[in-house]
């Protein structure tokens, strides 16, 4: 067994799409694509609206904040909640006043296999959420 402190992981700064104060540490990345890193927003701080290159699933594990995707937001977050975007969909994430933190998996082929599975599950924001029409693209 290993244990890390994920709080001592390189931060890399992200500045494009009018980001601030936002960070993420990459985790891992494997031959198939896909990518697990942590992401950090200061208090106030900005992920820019940007379009998501491959399915991601971004989990909240400390803090709060406000998410858009399209046309749709801003939709609060708050420690718990999981958010998925499909590829190609633009979105962006802002902290509240005590920053954000969350873990953002990407680039998975097994999305339509784990999605299901939440998609039978209420959200948030859904009454009667139904999943994506081909989640595997």
């Amino acid at each position: 067994m290993r244990i890390w402190d994920t709080n001592l992981l390189k931060a890399r700064s992200i500045n494009r799409h009018g980001s601030s104060g936002a960070t993420f540490s990459p985790i891992l990345h494997d031959p198939m694509g896909a990518s697990l890193a942590r992401f950090r927003l200061e208090p106030d701080g900005l992920l820019g609206v940007h379009e998501a290159a491959q399915h991601q699933l971004f989990l909240v594990v400390d803090g709060d904040g406000f998410v858009a995707s399209g046309d749709d937001g801003p939709v609060e977050v708050v420690q718990g909640r999981m958010i998925f975007w499909a590829r190609g969909e633009f979105h962006g994430l802002k902290a509240g006043p005590q920053g954000l933190v969350g873990y953002v998996l990407e680039g998975f082929d097994v999305a339509q296999d784990l999605m299901l599975g939440l998609w039978a599950t209420a959200s948030s924001t859904d009454d009667e959420p139904e999943p994506p029409a081909d989640p595997g693209n």
